[in-house]
């Protein structure tokens, strides 16, 4: 990543009295802390999630930082920590959580526990998802908690249990655990102007860092199901109507399916803005997603060579899970496959349905919705004052790129947070485009760029200090 000027040692943003951080020397304690945490197994599910908790309220402790556990389950216990400020302007809420998705060992490089430096890059579950931002959080506490930064703002830190299975709130249910417990049993503890967490990144290529990408909106889980209804009989005597015939011929002809382009205001600025930072043959295939003439081309080749940016066009469907029968010489009168569908915000999904109902155009395939009515919240803006402190700190830390406004494809725990009116922006570290599939968040072999790591710190710190410091 690009190296730091020496005229920046000192954060301009900060009062004179504020002692400046000695950002050598707590490179060292970055890593200390952020390998301690990617080496506790905390694989959701089970999630064991307490135990990172634990340990982030010891280095707390250490420093004078009061925090409290929160949550009815023991073991997946969220973090809450504040530093109090003058009380002159409304909190800031800076989060991460600490569980992360499982993993298959044996596909993996290095022990996916281990924390292990090769090659200056930390390797590890968890490296890029999500405790490269917990350790953001944790060390940007210290720092000001150190620094005895003169504070306008309190700064909340948590670090909460659950997020990749959804926040902690399962359908009907009360949550025990995650931000959705939070929300409903600690809303004062948490109730902030902004919120910073997971969800943005710094792009490189080849070393260079390009662009940084702030996280304003999400995609929305609507899953559906489609069920093929047959006749069961022998299976020495097969049918027509076979239910499992049927469902395959509609899962191929969903899978094939391309459903139409619907950008958003965010995702419109974000292609518009990226065509301005990147090299000329790539800038002239988003700037093609506008022109009429040239968009069908433009999104072909997205589809093809980009399944991120193709997801973010528009309405995404994946089948993800599929079953029936239950003996082989059986013919069963019922199959089923469960389709992953992220839908852009504000897509109405009636007319979405009737439109792959045509597309199947089957009249043995029913489809079972998912709950469309469960509410999806307003975006975040470009027009506050974090936003443009998210762009003034990148224009003077990496002097020569560029802020993005951003959707993320996948779900993060802002939703809840913006339900209630809450501003919030996703950030991240350094991401290389040449780790986005093969090592980045939920893949084998996930790990983080060890000096992104530090930049990152850097980078969460100063945006911090410079909204809450007086």
């Amino acid at each position: 990543m690009t190296k730091f000027p020496f005229f920046l040692v000192v954060p301009v943003l900060l009062s004179a009295q504020t002692a400046a951080p000695d950002w050598k020397k707590l490179q060292a304690e970055t890593r200390e802390h952020f390998s301690a945490m990617v080496r506790i197994n905390s694989s959701n599910p089970p999630g064991n999630e307490t135990v990172v908790a634990k340990y982030i309220q010891g280095v707390l402790e250490r420093e004078g930082i009061p925090s409290k556990l929160v949550g009815s389950d023991p073991n997946r216990l969220s973090l809450i920590a504040r530093l109090k400020g003058s009380g002159a302007k409304k909190p800031i809420l800076i989060m991460g959580h600490t569980d992360v998705v499982g993993v298959q060992a044996e596909r993996w490089s290095e022990d996916p526990f281990g924390a292990k430096l090769v090659d200056g890059y930390i390797w590890g579950r968890g490296t890029i998802d999500d405790k490269d931002v917990v350790a953001g959080g944790l060390m940007t506490m210290l720092i000001l908690k150190r620094t005895g930064a003169r504070l306008d703002r309190d700064v909340i830190f948590v670090a909460e249990s659950g997020e990749e299975g959804g926040g902690g709130g399962g359908r009907g249910a009360q949550p025990t655990y995650g931000i959705q417990y939070i929300i409903q049993n600690n809303w004062p503890d948490i109730d902030a102007e902004y919120c910073l967490t997971e969800g943005g990144s710094f792009v490189s290529t080849g070393g260079k860092l390009l662009y940084q990408r702030v996280e304003l909106s999400e995609k929305v889980g609507r899953g559906m199901r489609l069920v093929a209804h047959g006749t069961a009989g022998h299976g020495s005597m097969p049918r027509m109507d076979n239910a499992i015939m049927h469902l395959g011929g509609a899962v191929w002809k969903i899978g094939q399916w391309q459903p139409p382009m619907n950008l958003t205001d965010v995702t419109r600025t974000y292609f518009e803005k990226l065509a301005q930072v990147v090299p000329p043959e790539e800038a002239e295939r988003y700037k093609a997603l506008f022109d009429s003439g040239k968009t069908q081309a433009a999104q072909d080749y997205f589809r093809k060579n980009n399944i991120e940016v193709n997801s973010m066009l528009r309405t995404s469907i994946s089948p993800n899970i599929i079953g029936g029968g239950f003996k082989s010489n059986v013919i069963p009168s019922e199959a089923e496959v469960t389709l992953d569908i992220r839908a852009i915000p504000g897509e109405d999904m009636e007319k979405f349905k009737a439109m792959m109902e045509k597309v199947i155009d089957d009249p043995q395939i029913t489809i079972e919705a998912g709950n469309f009515q469960a509410p999806s919240p307003q975006p975040s803006t470009t027009g506050t004052e974090m936003y443009r402190m998210l762009e003034k700190v990148q224009q003077r830390l990496f002097p020569g790129t560029a802020t993005l406004p951003y959707m993320v494809t996948g779900g993060t725990d802002m939703r809840g947070l913006r339900l209630k009116g809450m501003q919030c922006y996703g950030i991240g570290a350094e991401l290389p485009t040449e780790d986005m599939v093969t090592h980045a968040m939920h893949s084998d072999n996930e790990r983080i760029k060890e000096s992104g790591l530090y930049d990152f710190v850097r980078y969460e710190y100063e945006v911090v200090a410079g909204m809450a410091a007086k």
